[in-house]
């Protein structure tokens, strides 16, 4: 097990403390000072718009498969597992896309707040039924609150277990999800639900459209990937990154603080997809929640040359590493 799997006392829960305390001290080994090197890490908008193009290539490639291969209902046994494994690309596909909604939640899609945010709502909110504007809200006080019971982006308080995999393949987690958005909306000025409406009629158009032209897998594939397999691995990721291997699975973490804890995932095919858009550098994001994605491996040296580099280190594992560490088998614990 990784050192970074074990939170170390009252410092591990104050994190963000950490870093501050330490911030105007930074030097790296040449001894420039962490804000003069800070001013030059810039966005590289090129960079975010090929991979968020990736992603969309993705989507439309297996929407594109999966009609052109339909086998028709009389092989509906081929029609399932083409709609399961299509489900599971879509489903990976769109949680890679959520990470860059997210990146527009920070202003770093575009250099213009106003077109960030534009094309947020226009490429992605709609995906995700969520205006960009009321997403920054509810994200920015997960920063604020991480690891308080006030936190609203709150997976890392349930344990890792049978039941909260069944619950996210089930859809349960994508309508938790939806309820607690559309109640927070709700007390919000009503152009907040200009983007969730087009975003559920667009999901209807694709499903029911696709399954009235006879394309079964296709709609099949939309539906799982978006209601299934994409919450759980959203719901997932966020626990791998922020729960504490020494959590109490019995204690309700909605009303005792869980404390603000971050590991981070280092490289790799699956950390660069999985955690897409910096995600696998999450204790960075936490650190310096206004950094460009695109400018985390040049903070990650600078810390690892820095009088942080210890502590920076210790929150180092993979993903592989956090499950096995927070996986209960056999346990199946209530929500």
């Amino acid at each position: 097990m990784n050192g970074g799997d074990h939170p170390r006392g009252a410092e591990a829960l104050d994190e963000r403390a950490v870093f501050e305390r330490e911030r105007t001290l930074l030097r790296d080994k040449d001894g420039r000072s962490f804000e003069s090197v800070r001013r030059s890490w810039t966005p590289n908008y090129g960079r975010v718009w090929l991979q968020m193009g990736a992603g969309a290539a993705v989507v439309v490639l297996t929407l594109a498969i999966l009609v052109a291969g339909e086998p028709g209902e009389s092989r509906w046994l081929i029609t399932m597992a083409l709609g399961g494994v299509g489900g599971a690309v879509l489903g990976y596909a769109l949680a890679f896309l959520f990470l860059w909604f997210h990146e527009a939640a920070h202003a770093n899609i575009h250099r213009s707040r106003r077109w960030n945010d534009r094309l947020a709502n226009a490429l992605l909110g709609t995906l995700f039924l969520q205006d960009i504007r009321r997403y920054r809200v509810l994200h920015f006080a997960h920063h604020r609150d991480h690891g308080a019971p006030s936190d609203p982006e709150r997976s890392y308080f349930q344990a890792l277990d049978l039941g909260f995999l069944a619950r996210g393949l089930a859809g349960v987690s994508a309508l938790r999800t939806l309820r607690g958005r559309q109640a927070a909306v709700a007390k919000e000025s009503g152009r907040y639900w200009i983007v969730p409406a087009v975003g559920m009629a667009l999901h209807a158009m694709i499903v029911v459209g696709a399954a009235a032209g006879g394309y079964t897998a296709a709609a099949l594939a939309w539906a799982l990937g978006a209601f299934s397999v994409f919450p759980l691995l959203a719901s997932l990721r966020q626990l791998l990154e922020h729960r504490r291997a020494d959590a109490d699975d019995k204690v309700d973490y909605q009303r005792v603080p869980h404390g603000a804890y971050t590991r981070t995932f280092g490289d790799g095919w699956f950390a660069h997809t999985f955690g897409a858009a910096g995600f696998n550098r999450h204790l960075i994001h936490h650190w310096d929640p206004s950094l460009s994605c695109t400018r985390f491996r040049d903070m990650e040296v600078f810390l690892e040359a820095s009088s942080l580099a210890g502590y920076y280190g210790a929150r180092k594992t993979t993903y592989a590493r956090a499950f096995k560490a927070l996986f209960r088998l056999g346990a199946i614990h209530r929500a």
